[in-house]
């Protein structure tokens, strides 16, 4: 007998029933199955334990299974061998799920549903009903049975969502969710004009910093390219860290000495000795993306090969193709392959005229030969005849670029004692299909032509594809690993080439206060040393720096040219600058103000660097400002496990998916957030096509984020742009956000403070379950918000007139009633004294919030007393605005 799901005879154990049937009814996709994920079920071996029945019958119970959606558990499902009767496991799989409601508060009914199966009997029905209300026999289970519809309406993964759903839907209410930015009107994306000062550098250097073409980056190859040693160092301990990352790479792999990389030229001999090896030489560098893989072969082309090794040099040109312009489809590379090959040849030979007939019979001088020694020799008597034919097979041959190039090739090898070196440049820009096609594109070029081949692979492409077809058929000594320089230490390369470039020629700038200032070009170069000295010199700017960069020396030079043009840097830091010779130290804060916010008045991840870890969407049933931490959290903790790969620190998504459920999360909006981290950098993939089987690993940039929670300047730009629940603390901050110094330390301790508490009070609504249903091998910890009370903590221990302000602030709350004495009397406005703290406080006629007539004013002399109620404290001065009462 067989149903929708196995044959009958197949279920002879408990283990049969589980596997055989039970987990196929639970993950079919409705209607032929109640539609569960993988990631929505918990087996038995992860679940917690409870203690079931009294007296004698008492005894500890696991299910076998338990549906778990957004934290709640609404279905316990047990199974029973075959004809076993399925009384007692029901009577203990409703007690299990009475022992999980008894951990919620009172009527909180959230484990309700029961499924008990021994495979010839299926039983559904209620935790707090005895018997079923629905009995289903084997040959039930078929789509057109009513029973079998009726199982399905019960305990489908449709149904059941929605019921835990309205859950969350009753705690948000019709509440709107509102961002205090949003409440700036249009401000709340106003862009700072930019430093002219910083914006001219990077724009009269950008050639440096940034090289487009082929001259520019060898320019920097030959005066600024940075060599890194094959051996491990002793290094900044940041740079340690990051290095721990190793994977498969490292081990598979020939670690390439910037500062002689012998190991190439070797091969390359062996290359030019060997001609049997001439078809085989495919050489793969791998490393992480901006590493400096396109630098080191244009380094070594310019530098190594050119001046070290000329005579090796002379028996190649190269070929750079970008491979960012090909087209990505296997109909159209490799005729656009063989196109730019040609046409790069020729330009490498630029003194030759390919199209001259003299040339062309030297290219194709194999075929003529054939065409004149085979059927040629019978038109010999008819030249007219001879030379059409001729013309024929050679027009035929031009137009072939496959035949073309090939001729080509040997031609420029026959004549000019040259190989083609052929570099696929950019490759490992692509997604992991792309640069599989691409490694197919290289072999394919390799094996069709005479020809040397670069490719530019991603070490976590490599990592994943090492031992599958087609990279497993690399030669492991063609395989080398480029070892990164150091992020600063590349600046400094740069900087120091720009001082030997610069002038004394003199140039105006305007500052954004009106100010022209005349600086020597050599002047400039301060800035640009001031900026590297603070990187290199504070702690938070230097590790943001290296671990924002995910060791990508692109982006790192970015966020360099960001920050020298920040709006946040103002001509008074300028001015500092030239004063102290490049030796003026920025506040830290307003250091970091200035990269997380780059050019923007306020914070905004969309134009940030960084990333709002408490974001949340308001069209969810319930914003979730938590998940992007929790999905971090786990990730770093599972960063030294080896995944499902082989490779550590990579795991399945549906694997943090189904933990993050027993925090309280909602899938579908976990696996929205865990794609948002992958296009931020947060989290790297195995692949840009993700779905629940991906591979993911945090990255250097993810493990920054989570640092950064116990900064109080990434923090209270979070607060900016967080949504609130609550209007009022919501409307507090964007208060504050409305104050010229709005960027201050007392402000952004208000902010986060603020936050803080709004946190605290709305984590309440989050079913974190894992401590209740999973046992402790299984539990994952949410993210514990006492890190943020930590990190104010340690600000005011940090900064006494800080915590000064905050104890008064404290200590006078808005409408509070206060004595006070007048010390000033002018222009219908008064100054006080407040008790005997040195705190002073304001009021005066010209606002009717004061409520302080001009009468009243006359009334009262320097010296008085009067009573007043504290209205709201007034950070630009200082001092509180205060309600009029009365004279004492």
């Amino acid at each position: 007998m067989k149903n929708l799901y196995c044959n009958y005879e197949d279920l002879i154990t408990e283990s049969d029933v589980e596997q055989k049937f039970i987990y196929k009814f639970l993950t079919s996709i409705k209607p032929i199955g109640l539609g569960y994920n993988d990631s929505d079920i918990k087996t038995k071996s992860t679940l917690q334990a409870y203690c079931i029945n009294k007296g004698k019958q008492q005894k500890y119970f696991v299910p076998d299974y338990l549906i778990v959606l957004n934290g709640i558990s609404p279905l316990v499902i047990e199974a029973k061998k075959p004809e076993e009767n399925l009384n007692e496991a029901y009577a203990e799989a409703r007690l299990y799920a009475n022992e999980i409601n008894a951990k919620f508060p009172h009527n909180t009914n959230l484990c309700n549903k029961i499924i008990c199966s021994n495979g010839n009997e299926t039983w559904a029905g209620y935790n707090d009903n005895k018997e079923p209300i629905i009995k289903l026999h084997f040959s039930d289970f078929a789509s057109e049975n009513k029973l079998f519809n009726d199982f399905l309406n019960f305990c489908s993964k449709e149904n059941i969502k929605h019921e835990t759903n309205q859950y969350y839907i009753k705690i948000r209410g019709k509440a709107q969710y509102k961002s205090p930015i949003s409440e700036l009107g249009k401000v709340q994306n106003e862009e700072l004009e930019e430093n002219s000062y910083g914006r001219n550098l990077v724009f009269d250097y950008h050639h440096i910093f940034d090289p487009d073409t082929e001259e520019d980056r060898k320019l920097i190859v030959e005066n600024a390219y940075i060599k890194s040693p094959k051996r491990e160092q002793h290094i900044e301990p940041i740079y340690k860290e990051l290095k721990k990352l190793s994977s498969p790479s490292f081990i598979n792999s020939i670690l390439i000495g910037t500062d002689n990389s012998i190991e190439i030229v070797q091969k390359l001999n062996e290359t030019i000795s060997n001609k049997e090896r001439i078809t085989n030489s495919l050489m793969l560098l791998i490393g992480n993306a901006g590493c400096g893989k396109s630098t080191f072969i244009r380094y070594f082309k310019e530098v190594i090969l050119s001046k070290k090794y000329p005579d090796t040099s002379l028996f190649f040109d190269w070929v750079f193709l970008n491979m960012n312009d090909a087209p990505i489809n296997e109909t159209e590379i490799y005729d656009w392959l063989k196109s730019k090959v040609i046409k790069n040849i020729k330009k490498c030979h630029s003194n030759i005229n390919f199209e001259n007939f003299s040339t062309i019979e030297k290219i194709f001088k194999k075929t003529i030969t054939n065409f004149e020694n085979g059927i040629g020799s019978l038109l010999k008597d008819n030249p007219n005849k001879y030379n059409e034919e001729k013309y024929n097979i050679l027009k035929t041959q031009l137009e072939d670029k496959n035949i073309y190039l090939e001729n080509l090739i040997k031609y420029v090898a026959d004549f000019h004692k040259k190989l083609p070196i052929i570099v696929l440049d950019n490759s490992d820009k692509r997604t992991e299909t792309e640069q599989l096609l691409m490694f197919q594109v290289a072999q394919w070029l390799r094996s069709t032509f005479k020809c040397i081949v670069f490719l530019p692979l991603r070490d976590v492409t490599y990592d994943k594809y090492k031992k599958q077809p087609p990279i497993d058929t690399v030669v492991k000594d063609l395989i080398f690993r480029i070892d990164p320089a150091d992020l600063l230490k590349v600046l400094q390369a740069r900087f120091e080439y720009i001082c030997r470039l610069s002038d004394t020629q003199n140039e105006e700038y305007i500052f954004e206060n009106g100010i022209r200032i005349p600086i020597k070009k050599g002047e400039q170069i301060i800035y640009f040393k001031a900026i590297l000295n603070m990187i290199r010199n504070n702690r938070w700017t230097k590790t943001i720096f290296y671990n924002l960069s995910n060791g990508n020396i692109r982006e790192a030079i970015q966020l360099f040219e960001d920050f020298c043009k920040s709006g946040h840097i103002l001509a008074e830091d300028i001015f500092a600058i030239k004063a102290l010779d490049g030796n003026y130290n920025f506040p830290s804060f307003k250091l970091l103000n200035a990269l997380i916010r780059k050019n923007r008045k306020y914070y905004n991840e969309e134009f940030s660097n960084f990333t709002n870890l408490f974001y949340s969407d308001n069209n969810d049933d319930l914003p979730d400002p938590f998940i992007r931490i929790d999905i971090l959290l786990w990730l770093k903790d599972k960063r030294k496990d080896v995944g499902p790969s082989g490779i550590k620190g990579f795991h399945r998504i549906s694997n943090l998916i189904n933990v993050l459920q027993t925090m309280g999360h909602v899938s579908e909006i976990a696996y929205r957030e865990v794609k948002a981290l992958v296009s931020r950098g947060l989290i790297l993939s195995e692949s840009n096509c993700i779905d629940y089987n991906t591979l993911i690993r945090i990255s250097s940039s993810g493990v920054l984020h989570l640092n950064l929670l116990s900064n109080i300047s990434y923090l209270a730009a979070c607060s900016e742009n967080i949504l609130y629940k609550n209007n009022e603390v919501m409307t507090e901050i964007a208060k504050r956000l409305t104050n010229d110094n709005y960027l201050d330390k007392l402000s952004l301790y208000q902010n986060v403070n603020a936050m803080y508490n709004y946190l605290v009070d709305y984590r309440v609504n989050f079913l974190s379950t894992a401590n209740i249903l999973m046992n402790e091998n299984c539990q994952s910890n949410i993210y514990d918000l006492n890190n943020i009370k930590n990190a104010l903590e340690r600000t005011l221990k940090d900064n006494d007139k800080l915590s000064d302000l905050i104890k008064i602030q404290e200590k006078y709350k808005n409408n509070q009633e206060i004595l006070c004495i007048v010390i000033n009397k002018s222009n219908n406005s008064l100054l006080c004294h407040i008790n005997e703290d040195d705190v002073r406080g304001f009021l005066a006629t010209n606002e009717n919030k004061y409520h302080f007539s001009l009468s009243d004013y006359e009334t009262i002399n320097e010296g008085d007393y009067l009573i007043c109620k504290i209205l709201e404290y007034n950070p630009e001065h200082n001092s509180f605005f205060m309600e009029y009462i009365t004279k004492v």
